[in-house]
């Protein structure tokens, strides 16, 4: 039970920091509302399909959706290189600024 409160909290928080309402979040997915709802409450889970099109929509690992990690992913793989280098260095220069 503990799991499909994560996953339900995920898929909220997930939506809403990308300033989507449950009925955006519905037509992306081409599902109803309802059934984003009953995600967020904890009613159901949605299918493997769905928590695939949620990684992609969002670009979070399902790990990271299905709560077994913490460590949020962004999907850079159609960057070239040199943009690949500028991402890997922020990433770096935020993770020294929160070691102090």
């Amino acid at each position: 039970m503990k799991e499909k409160v994560v996953l339900g909290e995920r898929i909220r928080t997930l939506r809403e920091s990308n300033n989507m309402s449950q009925v955006q979040l519905a037509r992306e997915l081409g599902i109803s509302k309802a059934s984003v709802h009953q995600w967020e409450s904890c009613i159901s889970i949605p299918s493997l399909v769905y928590l695939i099109e949620m990684a992609r929509l969002f670009n979070v690992s399902l790990d990271f959706i299905a709560g077994t990690t913490s460590d949020e992913m962004i999907n850079i793989g159609n960057l070239k290189q040199t943009q690949k280098e500028v991402v890997y260095s922020l990433v770096n220069c935020f993770k020294a600024d929160n070691k102090e």
